[in-house]
């Protein structure tokens, strides 16, 4: 176990040393990518609270405009997403290009 860890560390000092910004901004996106399950799992949650309130009690207006605010809440946060993984996978290229560069030379 201790040399997978030894071994990471390597590889992290290399993709650091080939270029800081891009290996910390690839950290960083792949942090914040892992929270986004989490988030849409939760947002879908206080939706379905918000359609049962309302069947439990009918005409209550607060409750639909907090579900559309909370739909509308889930599909930015679904681009966002989407927009992310996408840069993400620009960015993981751009180190991957950079790497295989720093390692022929």
């Amino acid at each position: 176990m201790s040399s997978f860890f030894s071994n990471c560390a390597r590889i992290i000092k290399i993709l650091f040393k080939c270029d800081k910004v891009l290996s910390f901004s690839s950290i960083v996106l792949n942090l914040t990518a892992g929270f986004f399950p989490v988030a849409l799992i939760y947002l879908n949650k206080l939706i379905l609270d918000s359609v049962f309130a309302l069947l439990v009690k009918p005409g209550g207006g607060e409750y639909i405009l907090h579900a559309v605010w909370l739909v509308v809440l889930l599909n930015g946060l679904i681009l966002l997403r989407g927009l992310l993984t996408g840069f993400q996978g620009t960015l993981q290229t751009l180190l991957g290009a950079k790497l295989q560069r720093h390692m022929t030379e």
